[in-house]
């Protein structure tokens, strides 16, 4: 019943009309430049993991855009930027070298705190 209630009020154009939106609309999309070489784009994300025998309990997944490869890290819940750095130097740096941009879903002060420690 919920269904056929739902369905009318959706179909009927006053009720339809009589709807508020309350988001803002939203913004256009910015596409990714088209790449030239691996490891230039990346993005990092972190998933919390059941604690292990030697206490890691946070996995760092580090994507590659231009062929999608991945590494994933374990690391320890309260690493910071500059440890992330450190940890991305050490397992992806020395082997595919600079990129040009991170794509992550956390604050501006954590991407601006891991190029700090890079340069």
């Amino acid at each position: 019943m919920v269904i056929d209630i739902n369905h009318y009020i959706r179909n009927y154009n006053n009720c339809y009309r009589s709807i508020i939106p309350r988001d803002k609309t939203p913004g256009l999309l910015k596409p990714l430049p088209i790449l030239e070489r691996p490891w230039q784009y990346i993005s990092i994300d972190f998933y919390k993991l059941p604690i292990d025998r030697d206490g890691y309990n946070i996995v760092m997944i580090l994507v590659n855009y231009f062929g999608k490869r991945l590494f994933s890290i374990l690391c320890y819940k309260d690493i910071n930027a500059k440890e992330v750095a450190q940890l991305y130097i050490y397992y992806v740096y020395q082997i595919y070298r600079p990129l040009d941009t991170i794509i992550s879903n956390h604050k501006p002060q954590f991407i601006l705190a891991f190029w700090n420690k890079f340069t």
